[in-house]
């Protein structure tokens, strides 16, 4: 979604540049933001208002932070395995990934009750 979402945003800021597009509000603020170094809105917001990106302040820490999930997440999948340790921040929803996790620490273990798994790094480590 992001991908898409950047992808759309800059080829219209070069189509609007070109004059091959009409120059909308939209398109300037955006402009304005990557010529101040800041991230535009459309890529972290959504048009209700909802966040759909994580927050940074500059655009070049922005981007970094793109790549290294890009990356991340295309290593995971390419290899088609868990991988060794994960980059938590990295995900978009660190919170549903701890919660998979420890459904999964719980199946493992028959025993235990999910309410009593606590994200401890013993825990981790046993799943991984």
């Amino acid at each position: 979604m992001i991908l898409t979402i950047v992808k759309t945003t800059m080829t219209a800021m070069c189509d609007a540049i070109d004059g091959t597009i009409s120059m909308t509000p939209d398109i300037v603020e955006s402009i304005n933001a990557v010529f101040d170094f800041r991230v535009p809105r459309k890529f972290q917001y959504d048009p209700t208002g909802a966040e759909i990106s994580w927050l940074t302040m500059s655009l070049a820490g922005w981007i970094k932070g793109l790549l290294d999930r890009h990356h991340q997440l295309n290593i995971w999948i390419s290899k088609a395995e868990r991988p060794p340790s994960f980059w938590l921040t990295g995900f978009f929803n660190p919170q549903g990934f701890l919660t998979a996790m420890k459904q999964e620490v719980t199946r493992q273990k028959k025993t235990w009750a999910l309410d009593e798994v606590e994200y401890t790094s013993d825990v981790l480590k046993d799943t991984i």
